[in-house]
């Protein structure tokens, strides 16, 4: 087999199968061959044995249009087992080393010798595409398997002479602590160190470590304390406490300061009395405390809390000791009273689930009580449980112009259960009389109380006793007698205690307002009443109570039907909503008056009103109707029509019959498909209307009836 070399200025490289150009047109100066014979290898100028090619005209070369100049000098066409492609050839000259002889089919092969490479050199591809080598920056210790990069001595499996830079994710699989922190040992080796956490520092060593920070040691020399300062305390005061500003350490003497001679601390002055002296507004915080709690020592010394026991209110200045909830200024509690409440102005409360007392302890002999003072301390009442007069309460003041007063009292008006009580007692029905006793000393005294030897009538007497000058008995009837009267016969009886005394006497204020007198019934709804001028009105509570005023011959001279809501004179019994009867007899002619209201919004008959006509009796009945127009889409604002309508009725054979002709005495209207009239349906007369499509109207009646039996 021959193959073609060529040179690259260097060595001698194989390039293409010799053999593969046979039958084709090359147009080849020298071609030298590697002979072989006996295993010899040897270049030779080989013939020209080729048809010869001109290339002066452009031919096709692959897919690429080419022609002599692109040829160009030195160059040959190599046959690629497809197209014709460009190859270089050099002539060999005398001197020149030759690479040996390649065997298989015209690549490099594992055990080919590269005579002028370096031991070691990673070959690439230099400059002008040719095969080259750098074993002094890129070099591979075949011994050791190692490859160096920069360097010709790897002393690892890889070793870098310079910078290292990945331009994606470099994975240590041998590193698996998360969070652990890479070193270089005493040998240049790079290892892991166990992770640490947010409160740690690497501490550096042989296997360097994480541990808590220390000052001591992790700081070396004097600690700066500003940023730009001396580096050392002195520039700051005797007993500052160092803190950050958030960009550098600084002090506040003024406002945080160390007492190093009296161990104290102060905070918001520089100027500590105590262990901690906290000196300003809202001048202590204590964030692990219920607002409210009361401090004090535990057991242990430490500061405590106890606000379900011991809890101040701060918006209303309230102390509760048993409860969260003081209702006054001091509110002692032992257990839920249940929904009682206190006094707004109470400043005490004491507070218990069973009986609760204040217990006061005095010798035997003295006094005991509760000395309430006003102004002065010489203005003063005393409640005081007084042995000195027989075993009593004693409520009692000496002060001149000062009032001594005692007051049981409820000031809740939300309840009817708000009640105030006092209780006097006697052991029974043999017992003396239940009363009080008001005494003018020296003038006059009056008695009000239970007169048990009486009936035990409750009485009101200008003597010391009950039943002594009565003017006013209340009987366990509930039976009320005014002056002399001590059996009283009636609900009231007033009596007049002579002839010259008015009974009685109901007066109004100067700008009176309410009723002077009301009569209910027992659901208080009055029945009559005296307003504030005078006048009287009868069935205040629009209930069917009629009332009949007598005359000197006529038991109905009035009398008002409150069922059909109807006034009659000379009846009982009005037709209409005003019924006159004259009182000859029953038969003779009458009338009434009755109203009435529709709304209409189109042209449908519809009935106004509506007259009952009875058997036995001849009707004349005359309406006055009068229509204005509210709205709608037709007609014109404020449209209007008035009707006077007469007709007269009669029954016959039972049957309800129109005497003569509805007359229509008067109409006027804006639209003539306005109208009224009366009809007939069954045993009633109608008073019907007609309004206008699209046109609302309101239409009002007013119509006498006059009626005669036969």
């Amino acid at each position: 087999m021959k193959r073609l070399l060529q040179y690259d200025g260097g060595q001698w490289k194989e390039y293409i199968n010799f053999e593969s150009l046979k039958g084709k047109d090359v147009d080849m100066d020298e071609i030298y061959m590697i002979a072989e014979s006996s295993g010899e290898r040897s270049v030779e100028q080989h013939e020209k044995r080729f048809n010869h090619l001109l290339l002066h005209d452009p031919f096709m070369l692959g897919t690429k249009m080419v022609n002599e100049a692109t040829l160009g000098k030195d160059r040959f066409l190599q046959y690629d087992g497809k197209n014709l492609i460009f190859a270089d050839i050099l002539r060999a000259k005398e001197g020149k080393n030759l690479l040996p002889y390649i065997s298989a089919g015209g690549g490099v092969v594992m055990g080919n010798r590269v005579t002028s490479g370096t031991e070691g050199s990673v070959l690439f591809v230099g400059a002008d595409s040719l095969l080259t080598q750098d074993n002094a920056n890129f070099f591979w210790d075949n011994t050791n398997n190692r490859l160096g990069l920069g360097n010709a001595a790897p002393g690892t499996t890889l070793d870098i002479t310079g910078t290292l830079r990945a331009s994606s994710t470099v994975t240590f699989s041998t590193f698996t602590a998360n969070g652990g922190a890479l070193f270089t040992n005493g040998s240049g080796v790079l290892a892991q160190s166990a992770a640490g956490t947010a409160t740690q520092v690497l501490h550096g060593g042989a296997t360097p470590s994480f541990s808590a920070i220390s000052l001591t040691a992790d700081v070396t020399g004097i600690l700066p304390i500003a940023n730009g300062g001396t580096n050392n305390s002195s520039a700051y005061t005797a007993g500052s406490i160092i803190f950050s500003n958030g960009t550098s350490l600084t002090q506040d003497n003024a406002n945080l300061f160390f007492d190093d001679t009296n161990n104290r601390l102060g905070i918001g002055t520089a100027s500590p009395s105590t262990a901690l002296h906290v000196a300003g507004t809202g001048v202590l915080r204590l964030s692990a405390m219920t607002a409210g709690s009361v401090l004090f020592a535990g057991t242990s010394g430490d500061v405590s809390q106890d606000n379900a026991n011991l809890f101040f209110n701060d918006t209303n200045n309230r102390l509760g000791i048993g409860t969260t909830a003081p209702e006054t200024n001091l509110h002692v509690f032992n257990g839920s009273a249940g929904t009682v409440t206190t006094f707004p102005n109470s400043l005490l409360t004491l507070e218990n689930s069973t009986h609760s007392y204040i217990n006061l302890l005095v010798p035997t002999g003295e006094a005991a009580g509760l000395i309430i003072g006003q102004g002065t301390n010489s203005n003063f009442t005393a409640l005081t449980f007084n042995r000195v007069i027989a075993n009593a309460w004693d409520i009692s003041s000496a002060t001149a112009g000062f009032l001594s007063a005692f007051y049981i009292r409820n000031s809740d008006n939300t309840d009817p259960g708000s009640s105030a009580n006092m209780t006097l007692f006697v052991g029974g029905a043999n017992a003396g009389d239940v009363y009080m006793l008001y005494t003018v000393s020296g003038v006059i005294s009056w008695s009000l109380g239970v007169d048990n030897s009486d009936g035990d009538k409750f009485k009101l007497s200008t003597a010391a006793l009950p039943g002594g000058g009565d003017v006013l008995t209340v009987t366990t009837a509930g039976l009320v007698g005014i002056s002399s009267s001590s059996t009283p016969g009636a609900q009231l009886e007033v009596d007049a205690s002579t002839a010259a005394t008015k009974g009685l006497i109901v007066k109004g204020a100067a700008t009176q307002s309410a009723n002077l007198f009301e009569a209910q019934n027992s659901a208080s709804s009055i029945l009559a009443q005296i307003d504030a001028n005078g006048a009287f009105v009868f069935n205040e509570q629009g209930a069917d109570a009629d009332c009949r005023i007598e005359g000197d011959t006529e038991v109905n001279l009035i009398y008002t039907d409150a069922s059909t809501d109807r006034v009659g004179i000379g009846t009982s019994t009005p037709q209409g909503r005003f019924d006159i009867t004259t009182a000859a007899t029953n038969d003779d002619p009458n009338y009434w008056f009755q109203q009435a209201r529709v709304t209409t919004t189109d042209a449908t008959q519809t009935t106004l009103d509506t007259f009952a006509i009875t058997a036995s009796r001849t009707y004349v009945i005359e309406a006055r109707v009068v229509a204005r127009r509210t709205g709608g889409a037709a007609g014109t604002a404020d449209d209007g029509a008035a009707y006077v309508v007469r007709a007269a009725y009669t029954t016959k054979a039972g049957t309800v019959t129109l005497l003569g002709l509805v007359n229509a005495d008067y109409t006027a209207e804006d639209q003539v498909l306005f109208d009224a009239t009366f009809t007939i349906s069954g045993a009633n007369v109608l008073l019907s209307v007609t309004g206008v499509a699209a046109n609302n109207l309101v239409w009002h009646s007013t119509s006498i009836v006059s009626f005669v039996g036969t």
